[in-house]
């Protein structure tokens, strides 16, 4: 995460415009949640995680190309929504394996 702030931070010392970091910064922080999500779903076998991990680097690519106003509802339904739908999945798996 240090280095997604330092990559931020030479994006501004650029010249990059209030309203353009405003929308790349949750972008980049959502980006890189994803493709956490994505690993962790690699490594674990996951397909939960795995596709969660797509569906919020999907989000945070749609936030950015919305633009302002729209970016922030887009990570907060989007995101929120992907992170809800897991859980309903995840929900459902571990009662279908739970003994009768």
């Amino acid at each position: 995460m240090i280095g997604v702030g330092v990559l931020l931070g030479g994006v501004a010392r650029l010249g990059a415009s209030s309203p353009l970091m405003a929308v790349l910064s949750p972008a980049v922080f959502v980006f890189v949640v994803g493709v956490l999500y994505l690993v962790t779903g690699a490594v674990w076998t996951s397909r939960t995680e795995y596709v969660l991990g797509v569906w919020t680097i999907v989000v945070a690519l749609a936030s950015v190309y919305v633009a302002l106003p729209g970016s922030p509802l887009v990570i907060g339904l989007g995101g929120g929504g992907g992170l809800l739908a897991a859980a309903l999945v995840h929900s459902g798996q571990a009662r279908a394996r739970r003994p009768r």
